[in-house]
């Protein structure tokens, strides 16, 4: 009987994926027939179900499925190199470094790498200021905070901090958790011309080889009215990948949390294509920078706000999203199969 749940809910998932609408619609679909054929086979040769398959565009004619790579292979890999065929084949495990926000701050601050300011830690019953920080400095002068979860992801358990009704209310609702007391950062204006409403990041993955320290994909992650002050856009936002220059593509996928392939910014009307990210060859030089001191994480998805001055780090992730990644991107594949090859890990479930 569970077996038989359990095949209903993927056959409904599966109907659920190839019904979905083309997040490119002016592009010619593949037939029904070869949607469904190609969805089965994915699963059987990567045991997962591909909920990435339309946003990917591989429903289209003429897209190879075979030069995208699977999170589950994805997955299989990156644990396989950071667990046993990392720097000099050792053990290392850097997860929590990159997970808990609290701990990757401290490691920033301590590189004099630019991040923003950590003023306070909730413990879970306690809410403890650092270096000599006090509740009356908060909020003086207009700042504004963001309370995050230690180990929180997408966009979740975030909350704007305006005042100090706010930060106890959020510190009575979240007893027994831990979270982190963040300065918000004030993006750059021509950012903030693309969507006022959130700081709208740089999602950067750089890979590391033992050897050198190489940018995999990029995108420019932009919020929406749907997605208020976060800009994942699993909560409604968008992304837009950037090419090697630093540029916008043409398309920006998935605003509002539906199929989308647009031009604009669906709220402001911002043109994406070729747009240039200011910062953005000094956003790849602080990644790189910064993941060289992690050296035991072949891959880490960075989180980069731009400001009038330069770039931010916001946070560094041991799981980086292949989803925003591979959008249109048919590189990712080929770029991941190297550094395999590299230490040595065949791409294989």
């Amino acid at each position: 009987m569970v077996e038989q749940i359990k095949v209903v809910r993927v056959v409904k998932h599966l109907q659920r994926i190839i019904n979905e609408p083309s997040f490119y619609p002016h592009l010619q679909r593949k037939s029904l027939l070869n949607r469904i054929g190609e969805n089965i086979l994915w699963g059987i040769k990567y045991h997962e179900i591909n909920d990435w398959y339309n946003f990917w565009g591989i429903d289209l004619k003429g897209v190879n499925g075979d030069k995208f790579l699977s999170e589950n292979l994805m997955e299989q890999t990156i644990m396989h190199i950071n667990g046993e065929k990392g720097q000099n084949k050792k053990r290392y495990n850097y997860v929590m470094l990159l997970d808990d926000k609290f701990l990757f701050y401290t490691i920033m601050k301590g590189l004099r790498l630019p991040t923003p300011e950590v003023v306070a830690l909730y413990t879970g019953s306690e809410l403890k200021y650092i270096n000599d920080f006090s509740q009356s400095q908060l909020f003086h002068g207009g700042e504004t905070y963001f309370a995050k979860a230690i180990c929180g992801s997408q966009g979740k358990q975030v909350q704007k901090i305006t005042n100090n009704e706010e930060l106890g209310k959020f510190t009575e609702k979240w007893r027994g958790n831990k979270f982190i007391v963040q300065k918000t950062v004030r993006q750059h204006k021509e950012l903030s011309a693309i969507n006022p409403l959130a700081v709208n990041t740089i999602r950067m993955v750089t890979v590391y080889d033992g050897k050198n320290i190489k940018v995999l994909s990029a995108a420019l992650r932009c919020g929406s009215k749907a997605s208020g002050f976060v800009d994942n856009f699993s909560n409604g936002g968008g992304a837009v990948l950037i090419d090697e220059n630093g540029r916008l593509e043409k398309y920006g996928l998935r605003f509002k949390g539906v199929p989308t392939c647009t031009e604009c910014h669906p709220d402001t009307g911002f043109r994406f294509a070729g747009y240039q990210v200011p910062y953005y060859d000094e956003a790849v030089a602080l990644a790189k920078k910064a993941h060289a001191f992690l050296y035991a994480s072949c891959a880490i998805g960075w989180d980069i706000a731009i400001t009038e001055t330069g770039p931010v780090i916001i946070e560094g992730n041991y799981h980086w999203g292949l989803s925003i990644m591979q959008s249109k991107d048919y590189q990712v594949k080929n770029k991941w199969q190297e550094l395999c090859d590299f230490y040595g890990v065949k791409m294989k479930i």
